[in-house]
């Protein structure tokens, strides 16, 4: 909820109400808000008490009666991080729950934002950590139960469809491939969903929220595009750059097939990943058009352009 102020009292307030407090939430304790940040859906407010601190998290699109759902999420998110064989991959446990204003109170798991890390690591630990997170994304969508419904292809279908009509590629083309392309649940992904801590294990803040099934191509193309705003900036990379993001990618993609290595194996899998890129990368270019930035705007549409101009497939 939007409107919740972080005062001091209202904090104490919504922290006493809260359902099976438990943990560092199990006392009734002081806690001062110290810092907030967003999230695709959800603000959440640093809070301390002494030297403890817990996260208060409120759903900025959710419903009331779907803050257990988001609980049940996080614990099932939970349970299939922890069996990633690189063990690297944390979220933070619930300490409580509420409805009014829908609210969660997690574990503090400190650490930099993954796309802020990912400049300043060596080599071999950017590559380390880019393997973590695709294996953590690829178990994601390997343990959804995509529903055989013909709304949810349907659904799907026209995404690829509006992607391929955002990057003036063939329509023709997206509805040929779009039928052999493997669909799972959202991800959505906001900049704020991984943390980096200092020992290069990742932070899951946000897991997925939505029931909506899109191709899974999609998921990884928006985290192509953070990746190489991360990495290059939001242009046309150099010979250099580009070599240096296709290494990401691939570590990216290496850690993905660790964990579904079923998917992804064909020239259509990557076209359908670099077409949503382009479509995500298209906006960007709109967007810094839209409030005038027109030397930044013509830097990401040659990015997207970039991207569009590798969109083939070898038959």
């Amino acid at each position: 909820m939007t409107d919740f102020e972080a005062s001091g009292s209202q904090v104490h307030e919504l922290l006493m109400s809260m359902e099976g407090r438990t943990g560092l939430l199990a006392g009734d304790r002081v806690w001062e808000p110290v810092r907030e940040w967003t999230s695709f859906s959800a603000r959440f407010i640093l809070l301390e008490a002494g030297a403890d601190r817990i996260t208060l998290k409120l759903g900025t699109n959710w419903e009331g009666d779907s803050v257990a759902f988001v609980a049940e999420e996080i614990d099932r998110v939970s349970r299939i991080l922890a069996n990633l064989s690189s063990g690297r991959v944390l979220m933070p446990g619930v300490l409580g729950t509420a409805s009014d204003p829908p609210a969660l109170a997690l574990e503090y798991l400190e650490g930099t934002p993954l796309f802020e890390a990912i400049p300043l690591l060596a080599e071999t630990e950017r590559q380390a950590v880019l393997t973590a997170c695709g294996e953590a994304i690829g178990a994601f969508h390997r343990a959804e139960n995509v529903p055989d419904e013909s709304v949810a292809g349907s659904a799907a279908m026209a995404e690829l469809s509006a992607a391929a009509r955002r990057t003036l590629v063939s329509r023709d083309m997206a509805t040929q491939i779009g039928p052999g392309l493997t669909r799972a649940r959202s991800y959505r992904f906001s900049p704020n969903d991984f943390l980096v801590t200092d020992q290069q294990t990742l932070v899951l803040l946000d897991p997925p929220h939505v029931q909506k099934y899109d191709f899974v191509h999609r998921d990884i193309g928006t985290f192509f595009m953070e990746l190489h705003r991360s990495l290059v900036g939001e242009k046309r990379p150099n010979a250099t750059e580009a070599h240096s993001v296709d290494r990401s990618r691939n570590a990216f993609l290496a850690g993905y097939r660790q964990a579904w290595p079923d998917v992804l194996d064909q020239p259509e899998d990557i076209w359908a990943i670099d077409l949503f890129q382009a479509a995500r990368v298209a906006g960007v270019a709109r967007g810094r058009a839209g409030s005038k930035a027109f030397g930044p705007a013509r830097r990401a549409l040659s990015w997207a352009l970039w991207i569009r101009s590798g969109l083939s497939i070898e038959k």
